[in-house]
């Protein structure tokens, strides 16, 4: 079993993401705080006491201004049942310098003095008079209850802990770098896969959770922001760390699904913005894909038309730079129209190398637009198609050839032994006319299926090309005299008249004697076999610059109902009834070994007259 990896456990991830979520906090906190100190000048030499900061001081004025409103419309005698906090106590002095409310004691520190308040009614002059001087104090230590108190707790607090604050702060940023850098590198690590791989809230969409975060915490700022203006300094704090305590775990969140994102690659795709702009262009595609290819060139030659058009508009309204924008646009028409002839020619040598019968040939269908790529894929399926087909051919030949070759070796060591058996036979000295009458059917039985399988033997061979050809320089005409010449006596047994044309000159040709003889032979004995007694075999040599044509023309005794390509074939014979002598093999062996020697074969049917040439 595969050991996980500590980076890919989710309890650490989760742990780790609580502990620098905390720990943000707590370094965010740590800064208000070492501010707050700052502010409060604790960190300097001679720091200030509760009485002389803010915190106290904002409070004394908020109860001085109340008391001064009471005292400009009322008598001193009425501030005795008015008490705003304990904490608070004040001295009141009426415009002659004499005490008229006191509520100071042993505790009472003095934050402001010589507080004025004026009198609601006026003197000689128009003035209002002075009627009252105030001097605001509070008690140290603050009592407990007071609305002082909690402001009191938290100076205490600054003042004992503002040096250790500065260490507490560097400690948690240096967690927090630990934690966050933990958090970031296994972002996207899952148990089990070997590449980083999105889950759970990385696979929503990337503006959309940008979306929500930020709208989530415009909300939370914007309906803390106006509470935070109506309390106190304590309060304010409370409400900031909590804040603090929302948008930490989403601003962390998002910083690891980014790099979760950028792991598994193709983060904007996984974008709202993405899909929809990817869904409109895949359906302008479509459609543009689904136009004739008439109409695809009419459609992108009328935009390229109108951006023109547009940008003339421009040009004429006063913009210099709308000019770069058509030269621009010009240019990049020209490019397309070069890559297009580009592809073009490539489809176009694809095409004459499948013309030419390089099968083998394929065409990169990279970088390849709409219907070229189209026709190069069709192109690659036909000449795939065309290999298979050559190939299965091939095969069928090859097997048929062995099959032939490997059954006609088979039958040769049976057949010698019937052969000489039937000799031996012949030479026992039978007297019986049966058994002599059947000694002679079994020997032209046995001659018959040895020349069939001599037949097969030759026939295998030439077609697979395993023959050796030794061309020389040969006289065809003093050749085919010959050997029409040997055939004189089959000739006059069949009835068959040979007219032969030679012409003036002799022919030379560039060819094996031996196989040409073979040719000439096969083609002489199938007159014999199958032409129409009483009737003329015309062979004529005719002259065509550099090459030689040698033609056999006769009747045939039986009706031709059979094709020349048929005719070419192995084991067909134009007597379809197979009642004469021959194997069908004639033909296919004269073809074979005429192309052998690089000539060609034709055959040529017209009603009864059968046409052989043979052109060297």
């Amino acid at each position: 079993m595969e050991k996980v990896r500590f980076s890919e456990k989710n309890w650490a991830k989760i742990l780790a993401f609580c502990l620098c979520c905390l720990f943000i906090f707590l370094s965010a906190t740590c800064v208000i705080a070492i501010a707050k100190c700052v502010d409060l000048g604790l960190y300097d030499e001679n720091p200030p006491g509760f009485a002389e900061s803010d915190l106290c001081q904002v409070q004394v004025a908020n109860n001085l201004m109340e008391l001064s409103s009471i005292l400009s419309v009322e008598s001193p005698e009425n501030l005795n049942n008015w008490s705003p906090s304990e904490a608070f106590t004040y001295v009141v002095r009426n415009s002659s310098g004499a005490v008229v409310a006191d509520t100071t004691n042993a505790n009472s520190t003095v934050v402001f003095s010589d507080y004025t308040v004026y009198s609601s009614s006026l003197d000689q002059d128009g003035k209002a008079q002075i009627a009252y001087t105030i001097d605001g104090c509070v008690q140290i230590p603050v009592p407990a209850g007071s609305s002082y108190y909690a402001s009191y707790l938290l100076f205490n607090f600054l003042q004992d802990s503002c040096r250790a604050l500065i260490w507490f702060f560097l400690l948690m940023v240096l967690a927090d770098i630990v934690l966050f850098s933990f958090l970031i590198y296994s972002a996207g690590h899952v148990a089990g896969k070997p590449r980083p791989t999105l889950q759970g809230l990385n696979r929503c969409p990337l503006d959309l959770y940008l979306l929500l975060t930020v709208l989530l915490v415009l909300l939370l700022l914007s309906l803390t922001s106006e509470y935070l203006y109506y309390q106190s300094v304590a309060v304010s704090l409370l409400t900031v760390a909590l804040d603090l305590a929302i948008c930490v775990p989403l601003f962390l969140g998002l910083c690891i699904t980014l790099s979760a994102r950028i792991k598994a690659g193709g983060m904007w795709k996984n974008t709202v913005i993405y899909r929809f702009c990817a869904l409109i262009i895949r359906l302008i595609l479509r459609f543009f894909k689904s136009l004739p290819v008439v109409w695809k060139t009419v459609v992108t030659y009328l935009l390229f038309m109108l951006l023109n058009l547009i940008c003339l508009i421009i040009t004429v309204n006063g913009a210099p730079l709308a000019f770069m924008l058509i030269c621009l646009v010009d240019m990049a028409v020209f490019a397309v129209l070069v890559l297009l002839s580009l592809q073009l020619r490539r489809i176009k040598n694809a095409v004459h190398a499948l013309a030419d019968g390089d099968l083998s040939y394929t065409v990169e269908t990279e970088n390849l637009l709409w219907d070229f790529r189209d026709i190069a894929d069709d192109i690659n399926r036909v000449n795939v198609g065309m290999s298979k087909a050559v190939d299965a051919r091939l095969r069928s030949e090859r097997f048929k050839t062995e099959l032939i070759t490997n059954v006609s070796h088979d039958l040769k060591t049976p057949l010698t032994s019937i052969v000489s058996y039937v000799d031996l036979l012949k030479k026992t000295g039978i007297t019986d006319p049966d058994a002599c009458a059947y000694i002679d059917v079994l020997d032209r039985q046995s001659a018959k299926l040895k020349k069939l399988t001599e037949d097969l033997v030759e026939a295998s061979k030439a077609s697979s090309g395993v023959i050796n050809v030794n061309k020389t320089q040969l006289n065809v005409t003093e050749l085919l005299s010959q050997s029409v010449a040997e055939y004189a006596d089959r000739f006059e047994k069949a009835r068959i008249t040979p007219v032969l044309t030679t012409g003036n000159a002799d022919r030379t040709v560039e060819a094996d004697g031996r196989l040409l003889w073979r040719v000439f032979d096969n083609l002489l004995q199938n007159i014999c076999k199958y032409a129409m007694p009483g009737t003329r075999a015309y062979i004529d040599v005719t002259a065509d610059g550099a090459k030689t044509g040698i033609a056999f023309k006769n009747i045939s005794a039986d009706a031709l109902n059979i094709t020349s390509e048929e005719l070419m074939e192995r084991f067909v014979r134009g007597d379809q009834s197979r009642h004469t002598e021959g194997s069908g093999l004639g033909l296919s062996i004269a073809r074979s070994l005429t192309e052998l020697q690089g000539g060609t074969f034709e055959l040529q049917v017209d009603g009864d007259l059968f046409k052989a040439i043979v052109t060297i």
